[in-house]
């Protein structure tokens, strides 16, 4: 009798054990989720591109802008607009990439960077997209959310890394590639101030 009780509760344990061993990585979760477990985990990332980074003052950004400039590492066009020349695949193009830079208030921290990517002759939108995407890709691995593309319909979804308090999101627009670098800690909180 007390093999058969000890048969049947071990069953009933190992049964509910299988039941509940649900593995974190399986799960779906969906942008905002996914966004409150990384932010949960205490953890920082606040490499953004090219040296910058999240937190950093107006003037830290200023500071960095002229020695990228310095190095070459950036130019401004005639409307004193910063860019750099962004690789575009494997093939040895490149295009200008412009940046908007974002400071959060009252602190005036950088928390987000957004690199512009237009389309040239040479470039269709869908090309671009889909190249640029890929290069990220490369980098980063896989996306962990895919939102809906409603620009191109036939081409990839839109790919999301979050990764600690760090969001990169690529997205088409009309005649462009718009890859956004954001600090979700602070871009949940204060509002956005858009100038240099």
């Amino acid at each position: 009798m007390k093999k058969i009780i000890f048969l049947i509760t071990l069953t009933a344990f190992v049964f509910y054990s299988c039941k509940n061993d649900k593995n974190p990585a399986d799960e779906i979760l969906t942008e905002d989720e996914l966004i409150d477990r990384e932010l949960a985990s205490g953890k920082k990332n606040n490499e953004a591109i090219l040296g910058f980074s999240f937190g950093m003052t107006r003037s830290d950004v200023l500071n960095m802008l002229k020695e990228l400039e310095q190095k070459g590492k950036l130019r401004k066009d005639d409307d004193r607009r910063y860019f750099y020349d962004m690789e575009i695949g494997d093939s040895g193009d490149q295009l200008p990439a412009y940046f908007d830079l974002s400071y959060s208030k009252p602190d005036d921290q950088l928390y987000c960077i957004t690199t512009t990517v237009r389309t040239d002759r040479d470039h269709v939108l869908k090309t671009l997209y889909e190249t640029i995407s890929s290069m990220y890709e490369k980098k980063f691995g896989v996306p962990q959310i895919n939102k809906p593309n409603d620009i191109i319909t036939d081409s990839k979804p839109i790919p999301v890394w979050i990764n600690a308090n760090r969001k990169i999101e690529i997205e088409p627009i009309d005649d462009a590639v718009k890859i956004h670098y954001l600090n979700l800690r602070v871009s949940r909180v204060v509002p956005v101030n858009d100038d240099l």
